[in-house]
């Protein structure tokens, strides 16, 4: 474990249920209450943790700017030390409000980018027109866009980011892989090989409890180390997903973990990954 090596968290959540409403974390057994600041620095206590980027939790669309004014409140507020420095909101690409949506996003400070969760969608939004206008309006604002698709979703992300090279892309949670077995992991490699030939993708490797509650060093470790190898150093940051992987891990094994499998790498090396990239991708 290395607890001087600064970490920049670039993937988190936090929840109020009484701030936004939450449709899927009503009665949700693994999640319940609400998960504050307060909550995050007690879980990362054991770690140099000197800044953060807050991803939308999947807010009530009606309310994800609602979200986005009560985080930035948050940081705004002296105590929270500029936490979370970075915010991600959500928007909906295919809604013919998602102009007037983006800016009234704009008007909080630390708003960096856009994210539509597509890992569960059976639509092909990536080769629609409208969702593909869109996607380039993030690019023309200087935004980003927080990519959650699955491995059979890959091929359409990778021509997308060829045709918008402009658009910063940020991959979440190593791309969705699954994990249960071999065929899981060669489809995954294959999707992921054809993202890193892509300029203007990184990717955050995080989420491993999502598709394995009882993962172990050794049984990430494909996926870390060949997210490295394909997109190098310089493209790859280490995040905590939490709280949602809280459900099956702790904040201290987790980086823990990350920490062990990076061991060899350079001291520069492993500042890209656990805070440089964080900071320079999401201007933190």
């Amino acid at each position: 474990m290395s607890k001087h090596q600064k970490i920049a968290d670039p993937h988190h959540h936090l929840w109020d249920l009484k701030a936004v409403h939450y449709p899927w974390l009503v009665n949700h057994p693994r999640h319940p209450g609400s998960y504050q600041l307060s909550d995050y620095w007690t879980d990362a206590r054991d770690f140099d943790l000197v800044k953060s980027v807050h991803v939308e939790a999947l807010p009530d669309p009606a309310e994800a700017v609602a979200e986005t004014a009560w985080i930035q409140a948050i940081a705004d507020n002296q105590d929270s030390k500029g936490f979370p420095h970075g915010i991600v909101a959500f928007a909906d690409l295919m809604a013919d409000n998602f102009a007037d949506t983006v800016a009234a996003h704009s008007r909080y400070s630390n708003f960096r980018g856009i994210r539509q969760v597509l890992s569960w969608v059976a639509e092909p939004y990536m080769r629609e027109q409208k969702w593909r206008e869109n996607f380039g309006h993030i690019g023309d604002l200087g935004l980003s866009f927080d990519m959650q698709i699955n491995p059979t979703q890959m091929e359409d992300a990778a021509c997308l980011a060829n045709d918008y090279p402009y658009v910063q892309i940020l991959l979440n949670h190593t791309g969705w892989p699954d994990m249960t077995n071999d065929r899981g992991f060669d489809k995954w490699r294959l999707g992921m090989k054809a993202l890193a030939a892509c300029e203007n993708i990184s990717v955050k490797i995080s989420g491993f409890g999502m598709f394995d509650p009882k993962w172990t060093v050794e049984c990430i470790r494909p996926f870390v180390s060949e997210s490295i190898e394909l997109l190098g150093p310089s493209r790859c940051m280490f995040a905590s997903n939490f709280p949602v992987d809280r459900a099956y891990s702790s904040f201290f094994d987790i980086w823990t973990a990350y920490f062990q499998i990076t061991n060899e790498f350079s001291e520069t090396e492993k500042s890209r990954m656990f805070h440089d990239n964080a900071v320079a991708l999401y201007r933190i």
